[in-house]
């Protein structure tokens, strides 16, 4: 299983026995607490995690399990761990609505822009 956490280190530890759903949609799923979810509970070689807010650090452990039902038995002596931070969001630009005529030879003529996002943030 991989439990993702946003800004600090994953600290929860999964119990044996229980099956735990996994929600690759970060924050959409059950919160084990303190922010923390499961978000890929599969055996391939990656896993597409969503709903991440950019510019900002999220950290991963990930538990390895055997069994099956109510036999999960999860190895907690040797966890993988990761950071990544998610990279910043390009700028937008708004079209601007009705434009006025710019012509040649008009003098200097102001042009203002709205909608441009720094790309930080949500």
């Amino acid at each position: 299983i991989v439990i993702a956490k946003q800004g600090s280190p994953v600290t929860f530890v999964p119990f044996d026995g229980v099956n735990y759903v996994p929600n690759s949609s970060f924050g959409s799923g059950t919160d084990l607490g303190g922010g923390q979810y499961i978000v890929f509970n599969n055996n391939t070689a990656s896993a597409p995690v969503t709903n991440l807010i950019s510019n900002t650090p999220y950290y991963f452990a990930i538990y390895e399990y055997n069994g099956s039902s109510c036999d999960y038995n999860y190895l907690t002596t040797s966890v993988a761990t990761n950071t990544a931070t998610t990279l910043n969001t390009p700028p937008t630009l708004t079209a601007i609505g009705n434009p006025s005529a710019i012509c040649q030879n008009s003098g200097l003529q102001t042009v203002n822009l709205s909608g441009i996002g720094s790309g930080a943030g949500h």
